[in-house]
């Protein structure tokens, strides 16, 4: 039995990464990763999401900072290449999770959890 679950795990594998959904979400991962404009989108934003941090922590941030802020984070979250990206990184959980509830009903146990490395914290 075990090679059976083996061999149907390799042909979903195989399968998923064939699919359109898989490549769409590929190809927005890669241009999320590598396009000068959203990287330089996502260090503004880092950099202002860690000096509004800190300032938090302090007591000293102010409302114009805030907006700022929340500028930047609508400026990157609106960024058409991110749009992209987040809702292709959505159907593909979406489909895994789907993928996995057919899977598991089959077998009788959870299949993602058996099939998953072990995490260690």
């Amino acid at each position: 039995m075990d090679k059976q679950i083996k061999k149907a795990t390799e042909e979903f594998v195989r399968i998923l990464h064939s699919s359109e959904a898989m490549k769409q979400f590929q190809t927005a991962q890669e241009r999320f990763k590598n396009d000068s404009e959203i990287i330089k989108l996502r260090n503004e934003f880092n950099t202002l999401s860690r000096a509004v941090q800190q300032k938090q922590y302090s007591n000293e941030l102010t409302q114009e900072e805030i907006d700022r802020y929340k500028h930047a984070k609508n400026t990157l979250n609106s960024h058409p290449a991110v749009e992209q990206y987040t809702q292709s990184r959505q159907e593909m959980i979406e489909i895994l999770q789907s993928c996995n509830a057919g899977m598991s009903q089959i077998l009788g146990f959870d299949f993602a959890g058996t099939a998953a490395p072990p995490a260690f914290c």
